[in-house]
């Protein structure tokens, strides 16, 4: 589809599998010098839980067996930050330890049991999260956002940014972005889904059936493939203050 190789041009993520596993640890240990600076750690324990607070970095996760594994690239001047990833009681907390600096980047890839729940918190970088058995809550203030493979409930909430969401298995999402394109496709029945951006275009692929919808586009078009049905089980919510609405059957 000319949508996906449109985003397929802007993004540029990382295979998983493709990590190098380090020593044991509860805290980063240097693997490779220079710039950027790279750290990897791995933890056995299996967490229930994992949330990430990113500054300016990219962050990606993906899911494995079991356990985890945070991989950290630097790119600072003057002293490095100090990230950390800890388990705290059955949570995975993982911090880029930029906090307020300026020039200071962080770029993070977990891989992390599949039925984990992601909460992110960024203040501008890139997200991936692929292949999660698991819940996916976002917080974004500047960041572009793709989701793969997800099949636990789903809400994310940006200040600016695009998304892009793929083979989503939700009985329940949300997606909102102040200013910039959302895209997603649902690839099984759900109860509720709520794609809204202040300006930019909103688009939904589902599957065949009836849904009760609600759609507002304040200066663009509406354009809807399923059927509307008042008081329908399933409930399709799709708002842009500037930018066209389009649900289409998969």
């Amino acid at each position: 589809m000319a949508a996906n190789i449109e985003w397929s041009a802007k993004w540029s993520w990382r295979r998983a599998g493709a990590l190098m596993v380090g020593a044991l640890g509860m805290a980063f240990g240097i693997v490779a010098c220079g710039t950027p600076a790279t750290s990897e750690v791995e933890f056995t324990e299996t967490p229930s839980s994992v949330r990430i607070t990113s500054g300016t970095g990219n962050v990606s996760v993906a899911a494995r067996d079991a356990g985890a594994t945070v991989l950290r690239e630097v790119s600072a001047s003057g002293d490095e930050p100090t990230p950390t990833a800890e388990l705290v009681g059955n949570e995975l907390v993982i911090d880029d330890g930029c906090g307020d600096r300026a020039n200071c980047q962080v770029d993070l890839t977990v891989t992390v049991a599949g039925t984990a729940d992601v909460t992110i918190t960024s203040a501008a970088g890139g997200i991936t999260v692929v292949d999660m058995n698991s819940s996916v809550t976002i917080a974004g203030a500047a960041s572009n956002v793709l989701l793969n493979g997800i099949t636990g409930p789903i809400a994310v909430s940006l200040t600016r940014g695009d998304l892009l969401g793929a083979r989503l298995v939700s009985t329940e999402a949300s997606f909102h972005t102040d200013a910039g394109d959302l895209d997603v496709t649902l690839t099984e029945p759900f109860t509720s889904l709520s794609v809204t951006s202040g300006a930019g275009n909103v688009t939904a692929q589902v599957p065949g059936g009836s849904y009760d919808i609600e759609v507002n586009a304040e200066d663009g078009t509406v354009d809807i493939k399923v059927e509307d049905v008042d008081g329908a089980a399933a409930s399709i919510v799709m708002r842009t203050g500037s930018g066209d609405v389009t649900i289409y059957k998969r």
